[in-house]
This record gives C-alpha cells, sequence and structure tokens, in this order.
C-alpha cells in the first residue's frame, strides 16, 4: 500500500459528510490493503501509530505546516 493512497482516502473521509459513504471509501481502501499491512492502515487512519515515539518535535510539525 503507498501511504499516498492512504493519505488521500484520509482525506476523502473528512471531506465526506454521509456515514455510509465514509464507511464505502474506508472499506474500498482496506479491500485493497495487503493482508499485512491492514494493521497498519487501520492505525494510521483511526490517528494512532504503531510505535510509541516519532521523533517528531513540536518545530518540526510547525515549520511542516502551510502558511
Amino acid at each position: 500500500m503507498k501511504l499516498a493512497h492512504l493519505v488521500e482516502t484520509s482525506r476523502r473521509v473528512t471531506a465526506a459528510s454521509g456515514r455510509l459513504d465514509k464507511i464505502g471509501l474506508i472499506a474500498s481502501l482496506l479491500a485493497n490493503v495487503p493482508p499485512e499491512e491492514i494493521e497498519i492502515a487501520v492505525a494510521f487512519l483511526s490517528g494512532s501509530v504503531p510505535q510509541s515515539k516519532l521523533g517528531i518535535g513540536y518545530a518540526t510539525l510547525q515549520a511542516s505546516m502551510p502558511e
């Protein structure tokens, strides 16, 4: 699975207004994710990450935000 596909799906889910639309987008993504990557995809879509530390500080996050 490409991270760009996961990010695009996340953006589309955010923009969708209906619950069934959101479910459909997520179901479509997960149907195309290799079985060994489903846990990772679900973790990122739910806003959690598998590891406890990312090594990204506040300054890095601020620098990545568009002005």
